[in-house]
């Protein structure tokens, strides 16, 4: 009895990088459409009012 068996092909050292850098530029990309949002959700104060944060004193 056999079996054939399909040798795996092993991932080269380019492969690995780019697969790498990859991964590192849709994180980047992705932190910085976080940061885009978070800054275009912010509430705009009209001139002259006086705007307040959660954590400042009563």
């Amino acid at each position: 009895m056999s079996v054939e068996v399909e040798a795996r092909r092993e991932a080269s050292v380019w492969r690995r990088r780019r697969s790498f850098v990859k991964r590192a530029l849709l994180l980047e990309l992705r932190i910085y459409a976080s940061i885009g949002r978070f800054v275009a959700r912010r509430p705009a104060i009209a001139p002259g009012a006086a705007g307040f944060g959660i954590t400042s004193p009563c």
